[in-house]
């Protein structure tokens, strides 16, 4: 974006935003400004102009070509690793120069990026909405640890000991590993079996679990770490905090401990006693469905467990699940660990796990009905969503920042009539199911990308010819580059029995309308210097046409007519 388009989007609104900063900058290139490069390169990039006051708005006098260099330099000298962006000097408001620098993104394993003179924790800057704001020590660690293989799970728990481990799930993982990789393990006494698998190490000449093995094995690991555990709060209304009917602030509002597995279960049967069940007639008899699949549950909780931060900084918040009317959040301490991208999940290859060890044991511990409590093959996230797609719900919402990750599942049906009705109105014929589901999504608000339909079940080249084809039917607008595409609704979309020729009377009634929102029929045939049946047969057209809908039964002395 040109310097000029960037400050009149600033005028526009009235203030800065996430990817640009202004500064006056007449007595020379400010050093305030290395906190901005700090933070964009350690967010998601933004553009930076010097000449601009932050207050009106408008240019001032600057020396622009000396405020280029020092900019370069402070970019090139002052940060660590070096800001490599594009500085040029602009024209704005017809011949006021202007100094830009588009700073770009560092790579993962590059950040943070912060001012050298200040130090790491320091100097370390994120953009947050139209500031910058200094990284917490916490957030550093999160954005440093991408460099390597976090080994927070391998740890031993200090004062813990062997006899803490559950030893009927001690025994059944030997068997299970005896009987999966008898050349690994066929031999060998307990103590050596479970340092192979790293459930217990050696800590000072002392066998003591690690912090793995505790958690998945352990009778009770929040003797050791009171924290690491679940909160499952249930509200009454859609609001955190508003109280229900009877003046209650929570339906429930527990505390789950125990093993990974225990929390686990224990949460899902406080969800479940919770949600509401609808009775579903299928071909083989009368069903209870759940509000939320259960799967889709279990896969949240295992995933929140697994995937969360065990960092010593994080090990005094809880994974904390909420159960709303409207939705089900689950939120887990640390942000997405590795090259994950979430607008990619569901993709074969999008897939990092923080917590090696643990994720290893979770998918080698038989539960009580014999199945393993995690599969740790990155498959938990297109689970989701093929279930939720199944069930004929909207797909979930991932967000997330370095200090925690929220999934949001909304309690919204994707088809719902009305939904049906207004893909109908649009007057396209032959559109595939998974078009048809990409135009609901796109109705409730929710950007779609190819992955939304491979997520669907799609094949990857039939996902992209079926939004091709929506953005050759007009339908849709293509956005971003070829790996970030998405696909947003064109609202310059008129549906053909829309651009229907329409009488000149017809396009008068329609414009009046549209102005005013509600009329009565007796106001358009004055509009129209027609009489009241003539105008009423207008207004009839147009409602056949799909452009205007009545309020009332014909009869009624309430009707008046709007525009769709």
């Amino acid at each position: 974006m040109d310097a000029q388009a960037v400050v009149d989007e600033l005028r526009r609104i009235g203030v800065e935003t996430a990817r640009a900063e202004v500064k006056d900058a007449a007595g020379g290139c400010p050093t305030s400004v290395r906190e901005t490069l700090s933070a964009f390169a350690n967010t998601n990039g933004g553009t930076v102009l010097l000449g601009v006051d932050y207050t009106s708005l408008q240019p001032v006098d600057i020396d622009a070509p000396r405020i280029r260099d020092a900019l370069a330099g402070m970019a090139a000298n002052d940060m660590t690793p070096p800001v490599r962006g594009e500085i040029s000097i602009e024209q704005i408001d017809g011949d006021h120069p202007v100094v830009v620098m588009e700073v770009p993104e560092i790579a993962p394993e590059e950040k943070p990026c912060y001012i050298t003179t200040r130090g790491k924790y320091g100097g370390s800057f994120t953009r947050v909405d139209e500031g910058d704001r200094r990284l917490t020590d916490y957030e550093v660690d999160r954005l440093t640890e991408q460099r390597t293989q976090p080994t927070y799970d391998r740890e031993p728990v200090p004062d813990a000991t062997v006899d803490d481990l559950d030893p009927t799930a001690v025994a059944a993982l030997i068997t299970h590993m005896q009987q999966r990789q008898p050349r690994a393990f066929a031999g060998l006494d307990t103590g050596s079996c479970l340092r192979r698998l790293n459930v217990v190490c050696l800590d000072h000449g002392i066998l003591r679990p690690t912090l793995a093995g505790l958690l998945t094995f352990g009778t009770y690991p929040q003797q050791f770490h009171p924290q690491l555990g679940m909160s499952v709060v249930v509200h009454p209304t859609v609001v955190s905090g508003d109280t229900g009917a009877m003046g209650e602030r929570f339906t429930d509002n527990q505390t789950v401990d125990g093993s990974l597995a225990e929390m686990v279960e224990r949460a899902l049967e406080i969800l479940v006693r919770h949600m509401s069940r609808a009775s579903v007639v299928e071909a083989h008899g009368r069903t209870d469905r759940l509000e939320y699949p259960l799967g889709v549950v279990r896969e949240l909780l295992v995933n929140a467990v697994m995937h969360r931060d065990y960092s010593p900084g994080a090990r005094g918040t809880q994974v904390q699940v909420e159960l709303f009317p409207d939705r089900l959040v689950v939120r887990s301490p640390g942000g997405f660990y590795g090259p994950v991208d979430p607008t990619r999940f569901g993709q074969p290859d999008v897939s990092s796990s923080r917590n090696t060890v643990l994720a290893r044991l979770l998918s080698e511990s038989p539960t009580s009905d014999g199945r393993m409590l995690a599969e740790n093959r990155g498959s938990g996230i297109p689970t989701i969503f093929r279930q939720l797609n199944r069930a004929g719900m909207l797909p979930p919402d991932f967000d997330g920042n370095l200090t925690r990750v929220q999934v949001t599942v909304p309690h919204h049906a994707l088809m719902t009539p009305e939904v049906l009705d207004w893909i109908s109105s649009l007057g396209q014929e032959g559109l595939s199911q998974h078009q048809t589901q990409a135009l609901a999504l796109l109705h409730a608000g929710r950007p779609v990308r190819n992955q939304t339909l491979q997520n669907w079940g799609a094949h990857p080249n039939d996902a992209t010819r079926a939004l091709g084809d929506l953005v050759h039917r007009g339908l849709v607008l293509r956005t971003g580059g070829r790996r970030g595409a998405q696909y947003l609704l064109d609202p310059g979309y008129e549906a053909p029995h829309r651009r229907r020729a329409r009488t000149d009377r017809q396009e008068v009634a329609l414009t009046a309308l549209e102005r005013e929102g509600e009329l009565t029929s007796h106001a358009i045939a004055d509009l129209l210097e027609v009489s009241y049946v003539t105008a009423v047969n207008e207004l009839n057209a147009l409602i056949d046409q799909g452009l205007v809908e009545a309020t009332a039964p014909p009869r009624s002395r309430n009707r008046r007519y709007r525009p769709r």
